[in-house]
């Protein structure tokens, strides 16, 4: 029986995030793949020499080619660490038209979508964009229209902006992953982010089959001639045209969003904090003890206020 506690901070979970992207870098080292960082992880790599303060995932890219090799060799393999996993859509997760690695000593429950479980990165394909502005579109309003699709039928049972939509969806949705929708939808998503892969005066890759748009892209000819950036004490690739893909993807990506769009995922997560070995255990420790320790002063401040709001009663009938 493994003994679980609950993270309660974003350093508690970027923690174990950033060991999985340790496993990751190995796991293409020994198949010999290439790999950038990705959307929130690259920004962060640039901007912050680590993660976003507040974000609590990783996204790394791949050639389509080199994403496909990836899943083949590890997709139903045992890791050489029995406690990480890669999955996709069709082994071991549901609701995703990519691959994830997972941390298996962790439980996550997360509100928007039912296609989280575990602590996890992101392991996306890049994809041929067409040239002509009209395919442009077209290609985008495709994959935009399949990616809401997707994600009505992850939505967690009795979700929804209203009681009239929550009561509506639930059966919808709970029919539709029975059925195996689910799985075609996100098979159809697969099929169609390739549609331009075999062109041959395409020269732009971008990430579609999760954003279902058109953003950040880079140049495909170039993308294995990636370059080292820090992320945190150590240093991972990334596509050498970085700056040509965040502007792309974030705009002005050096000016920080506004407190309130500073958003990470809606997830509750629980680890076997006996199953990591001394050296993790010690890092969380030291999150778990400064959050005891603010708990504690939070409780001795309240007990402050309490005081003085009971000895301002007493004065007031004196």
């Amino acid at each position: 029986m493994h003994s679980y506690i609950k993270l309660d901070r974003i350093e508690e979970i970027q923690l174990i995030v950033s060991d999985l992207l340790c496993e990751f870098e190995r796991l293409c080292k020994s198949a010999n793949i290439s790999y950038s960082l990705g959307g929130g992880t690259l920004l962060g790599a640039i901007r912050h020499q680590g993660s976003i303060p507040w974000d609590d995932d990783i996204d790394v890219f791949m050639l389509r080619e080199d994403y496909e090799r990836f899943v083949k060799t590890y997709i139903g393999a045992q890791l050489s660490n029995p406690n990480y996993q890669i999955v996709d859509g069709n082994n071991g997760a549901s609701g995703i038209a990519f691959a994830r690695l997972i941390d298996c000593r962790t439980r996550v429950v997360c509100k928007k979508t039912t296609a989280i479980q575990n602590l996890w990165i992101d392991i996306f394909p890049l994809d041929t964009i067409p040239t002509a502005l009209a395919e442009q579109n077209e290609f985008e309003f495709q994959m935009r229209r399949l990616r809401k699709i997707r994600l009505f039928f992850n939505a967690p049972p009795m979700t929804g902006k209203t009681k009239f939509k929550r009561i509506i969806k639930t059966p919808f949705t709970i029919m539709g992953r029975c059925l195996g929708i689910q799985k075609k939808i996100c098979r159809k998503i697969t099929v169609e982010a390739q549609k331009y892969n075999n062109e041959t005066d395409t020269k732009e890759v971008a990430e579609i089959v999760a954003q279902g748009w058109i953003k950040g892209t880079c140049c495909k000819a170039t993308f294995k001639n990636s370059v080292q950036v820090p992320f945190g004490d150590r240093t991972f690739s990334a596509m050498p045209d970085y700056n040509h893909y965040l502007t792309g993807q974030y705009g002005d990506y050096w000016e920080l969003p506004p407190e309130e769009a500073r958003k990470a995922h809606k997830i509750d997560v629980e680890i076997a904090f006996d199953q990591y070995d001394a050296q993790m255990q010690q890092k969380l420790l030291y999150y778990i003890q400064r959050r005891d320790i603010e708990n504690e002063n939070m409780h001795k401040l309240r007990l402050l206020q309490n005081e003085v709001e009971k000895q301002e009663k007493i004065g007031l009938y004196q």
